[in-house]
C-alpha cells in the first residue's frame, strides 16, 4: 500500500469519531453547556450519524488502500510510497499482551465506564473527567510498578503535548469576553441573522454547517470553537427555528470535518511529518472524503430539523 493508508487508518480513525463527538466533553459536551442543553442529550441520533460517519470513512479507506495494492502507479504518492521507510529501523518491540498490560487496560475501561455512568446518573462534568484520569493514571503506575518519579515525567510529556491546545482556548476565550464586555455579540448575531433570514430551518443549519466549517480553517481548536461559536449560534438557531441540539451539531461537525484538511491543524501536520506525507498531497486523498462527510452531514442536519430533535 503507502504511507497515506496507515495514517489514514489512525488518523482518520480518530476524527471521524471526534467529529461527531457523542461523548466527547470537550466539544459537544461544551457546546450543549453554552447551548443550555443537558449534557450528552441526543445521543441517540448522534449513535446514528457515528455509525454511518465511521462506515463511510472505513469504506473509503479500503477503497484507496485496493486501488494501491492493486496497481501502485494509482498511489497519490506513486514516486515514493513509504518516504520514511529508510530513515532508520523501527526497535523490535515484544508485541506479546502481557497480564500487566490486560490489568491496565481494564483498569482504563472500567474508569471510562465509571466517568460515563457519572456523566449519566450523577451529573458529572469535566472535573470529575479529570479525577477519573488522573485515578487511571496512578493505578496504572502502581501496576507497573513505574515508580513516582518515572510517572511524573510521563505526566509532564503528556502535558506538553496539551499545553498549546489549552493555550489557544485561552486566547480564543479571551476573544469571547471581549466580545461580551464590549455588547458586540448582540450586533454579530443580528447582522447574521439578517443575511439569514430567507432561508428556512433547514437551509438555515446547513449554513451554519457550511459557515462554521470554513470558520474552522483558521480556528482549529474544538473547544475554543465552542466558546466563540455556540454564543452566536445559539440564539441564532432560535431565531431560524432550529432546534438547538441541530446547532450544536452543525458546530461540531463543521469543526471536525474540515480538520483534516486544515493546514493550522498541528495534529494534521504532526502526523504527515512523522510520515513524510506532503500537505498537497495528503489534500488530494482528503478532499473527496470530506465532500463525502459534508453529503452525510447535510443529509443528517436536514432530518434533525424536520423531527424537530430534541430537547429544545
Amino acid at each position: 500500500m503507502d504511507a497515506i493508508v496507515g495514517v489514514s487508518i489512525i488518523y482518520l480513525g480518530a476524527y471521524s469519531g471526534f467529529a461527531i463527538g457523542f461523548l466527547d466533553p470537550m466539544t459537544t459536551g461544551f457546546g450543549q453547556q453554552i447551548a443550555q442543553l443537558p449534557l450528552f442529550s441526543g445521543i441517540g441520533f448522534r449513535l446514528i450519524i457515528y455509525v454511518t460517519v465511521v462506515s463511510a470513512t472505513i469504506s473509503y479507506i479500503i477503497w484507496y488502500a485496493n486501488r494501491v495494492k492493486n496497481d501502485p502507479n494509482k498511489s497519490i504518492i506513486r514516486e515514493n510510497r513509504f518516504p520514511k521507510y529508510d530513515e532508520g529501523s523501527i526497535d523490535e518491540v515484544d508485541g506479546t499482551l502481557t497480564t500487566v498490560h490486560k490489568i491496565v487496560l481494564t483498569i482504563l475501561v472500567l474508569g471510562i465506564g465509571t466517568y460515563v455512568y457519572g456523566v449519566f446518573q450523577l451529573d458529572w462534568s469535566i472535573n470529575e473527567m479529570a479525577g477519573v484520569f488522573i485515578a487511571i493514571a496512578m493505578l496504572t503506575a502502581i501496576v507497573s510498578k513505574m515508580g513516582a518519579n518515572h510517572m511524573v515525567e510521563e505526566f509532564m510529556h503528556g502535558a506538553k503535548g496539551v499545553l498549546y491546545g489549552a493555550l489557544i482556548i485561552g486566547m480564543a476565550r479571551s476573544i469571547v469576553v471581549v466580545l461580551e464586555n464590549g455588547y458586540v455579540l448582540d450586533t454579530i448575531v443580528n447582522g447574521m441573522a439578517i443575511i439569514m433570514e430567507p432561508f428556512s430551518s433547514v437551509l438555515g443549519a446547513i449554513a451554519m454547517f457550511i459557515g462554521n466549517g470554513l470558520f474552522n480553517l483558521i480556528v482549529s481548536s474544538g473547544s475554543g470553537q465552542a466558546a466563540i461559536v455556540m454564543p452566536i449560534m445559539t440564539p441564532l438557531a432560535d431565531l431560524m427555528d432550529v432546534p438547538r441540539q441541530v446547532a450544536v451539531q452543525a458546530y461540531s461537525m463543521g469543526d471536525g470535518f474540515t480538520n483534516i484538511i486544515t493546514p493550522l491543524s498541528g495534529v494534521l501536520m504532526a502526523n504527515l511529518a512523522i510520515a513524510g506525507i506532503p500537505w498537497t498531497k495528503w489534500i488530494k486523498f482528503a478532499i473527496p472524503l470530506v465532500i463525502i462527510w459534508y453529503i452525510i452531514g447535510i443529509i443528517f442536519l436536514s432530518i434533525g430539523v424536520m423531527i424537530n430533535w430534541g430537547p429544545m
